[in-house]
C-alpha cells in the first residue's frame, strides 16, 4: 500500500492529496501504515484552530519588534510588528471565546485572524515566509519517507535474491557466480550486473 503525497497548486492556493496503492510487501505495508497514521494525525491537527494557526502564530511571535512586555513602546501602526501583535491578540480572543462563549462568537473572532493575516501577506509577503517554512518541513518529511521506502524495497529485494540464490545453489553448486547471476536476473526482474553487485555486497557466491 504505497503512500504518495502530492502538493497540488494553481499559483495561489495549494492542497495536499494522498494517493494509496497496492502493498508491495509486508515490510512496505508496515511502513505505509505508519505513514497513513502520520497523515491522519496531521489532518486531525489541522482540523483544530490551534493546528490551523500554528505556523502563523510562530511567524507572529518571531517578528522583529513584537513586544515581550506590555510596558514596552507599542510598534508603529501598520508595521509588521503591529500586525503580528494584532493577530496574536485576536488568536487569544478566539481561544477565550472557544472556552467561554458560543461557537459563533469564536468563529466571528477567527475571521479577523484571516483578515489581518491577508493584509499582512499582501503588505509584507508573509505568505512567502510561511510557504518556505512549510515547504522545507514537507520536503524533509517526504525525503525521510522516500528513504524509508527505498530501504524497505532493498530489504525485500535482497531477501528474494538470497532465497533464489539458495535454491539455485542447491541444484547447481559448482556453477560460477556469473552464470548464477544470468539465471537469476530474469525471474527477479533485475539486471545481471545488479544481481552480481548485490551478491558481492551480501558476501554470497
Amino acid at each position: 500500500m504505497p503512500v504518495r503525497q502530492v502538493i497540488v497548486r494553481d499559483g495561489i492556493t495549494a492542497e495536499a492529496r494522498v494517493y494509496l496503492g497496492a502493498p508491495r510487501s509486508r515490510a512496505a505495508l508496515r511502513h505505509d501504515s505508519k505513514a497513513i497514521r502520520a497523515i491522519v494525525t496531521d489532518h486531525n491537527r489541522c482540523a483544530t484552530f490551534d493546528g490551523l494557526v500554528a505556523e502563523l502564530e510562530r511567524t507572529c511571535r518571531g517578528t522583529a519588534g513584537v513586544r515581550t512586555r506590555r510596558d514596552h513602546p507599542p510598534p508603529a501602526f501598520g508595521s509588521e510588528a503591529w500586525y503580528a501583535e494584532e493577530i496574536l491578540l485576536v488568536m487569544a480572543a478566539v481561544r477565550h471565546a472557544l472556552v467561554h462563549n458560543p461557537p459563533e462568537v469564536a468563529a466571528a473572532e477567527a475571521v479577523w485572524v484571516g483578515v489581518l493575516a491577508t493584509e499582512a501577506k499582501a503588505k509584507f509577503q508573509w505568505g512567502d515566509t510561511l510557504l518556505q517554512g512549510a515547504r522545507r518541513r514537507k520536503n524533509r518529511d517526504l525525503s525521510r519517507r522516500s528513504a524509508d521506502a527505498r530501504r524497505a524495497i532493498t530489504r525485500d529485494r535482497d531477501t528474494a535474491l538470497i532465497n533464489a540464490r539458495r535454491d539455485y545453489r542447491a541444484t547447481h553448486p559448482t556453477h560460477s557466480t556469473r552464470s548464477m547471476a544470468r539465471a537469476l536476473a530474469g525471474p527477479l526482474a533485475m539486471k545481471v550486473g545488479t544481481v552480481r553487485d548485490r551478491l558481492r555486497k551480501l558476501g554470497l557466491r
